[in-house]
């Protein structure tokens, strides 16, 4: 039961985490773009 409340979670993080980084690595690849 642990286990899988774990694995869950950091499932979750992964996601949440995914999630937030995709617009900001968007944004700078833009800028480098720009830059380029």
């Amino acid at each position: 039961m642990k286990t899988d409340a774990s694995e869950i979670d950091r499932n979750e993080m992964n996601r949440l985490s995914g999630d937030m980084l995709t617009p900001i690595f968007s944004v700078f690849q833009r800028v480098v773009m720009m830059a380029g």
